[in-house]
């Protein structure tokens, strides 16, 4: 493209840095970034996302705050990349600190935090910030039976299934694993019956494919990968 005399722009960037984080090469993403100020594009909201997450999923999470405090403004989107990059590089203490300076959140904010939390083992944090939501989605639950499920606490974990509006397949799995690792066989099986007859929180009330990342807890779905040189 550049040897064509084509002048990128603020959606050429984006997309050549996503690929660069999706392959986990370190060494590309920062010749993109050094292209992003040649051009003069190191400003751009959307560019900047996709820098601070290419920086956090190569686990320069350094690099990524840089940028993130580089830019002239800030929305939701990188509010919430940046701390969802602290959550999966083990800094949920600085993520909490972004959290608690933003000034709007939506519930993927509140589902990283959680996560978060949840990958430390701490439940009564994370359920502290579950209470606070306005508004749940299916991860929040999630998150919840996940963190619960970490800790061995089958009763709580069955709690937070059972009152969960919405359920998907992940939200299943989670229980049915549960009673395995505790050796409830019979609960196991009596659960899968209810999940494979459906109804109103059954099986086919599930919101995605089976294993969608959007429908898991942020911790389990986003594993870092190991940077390539």
């Amino acid at each position: 493209m550049v040897g064509k005399w084509v002048s990128p722009n603020h959606y050429t960037f984006p997309l050549l840095v996503k690929v660069c984080a999706d392959i986990g090469s370190l060494r590309e993403g920062e010749k993109a970034h050094a292209r992003v100020v040649k051009f003069g594009f190191e400003s751009d909201l959307f560019v900047r996302n996709s820098l601070i997450h290419m920086y956090s999923v190569c686990g320069r999470i350094g690099d990524a705050r840089m940028v993130f405090d580089a830019g002239p403004d800030w929305d939701l989107v990188i509010w919430n990349t940046m701390i969802d990059g602290y959550v999966k590089n083990g800094e949920v203490g600085i993520a909490r600190e972004l959290f608690d300076e933003m000034n709007e959140r939506d519930v993927f904010s509140w589902n990283s935090m959680i996560s978060g939390y949840v990958g430390i083992g701490d439940m009564e944090v994370a359920k502290g910030l579950f209470v606070r939501m306005t508004t749940r989605d299916v991860v929040s639950w999630n998150c919840m039976i996940d963190g619960y499920a970490r800790i061995g606490n089958v009763l709580v974990a069955r709690y937070f299934f059972d009152q969960m509006p919405l359920r998907n397949v992940v939200s299943w799995n989670m229980m049915l694993a549960l009673y395995v690792q505790s050796k409830d066989y019979n609960e196991c099986l009596r659960l899968f019956d209810s999940m494979i007859k459906g109804g109103e929180h059954g099986f086919k009330n599930r919101t995605g494919p089976a294993g969608s990342t959007e429908d898991q807890c942020p911790i389990r779905s986003g594993s870092l990968k190991k940077p390539k040189n």
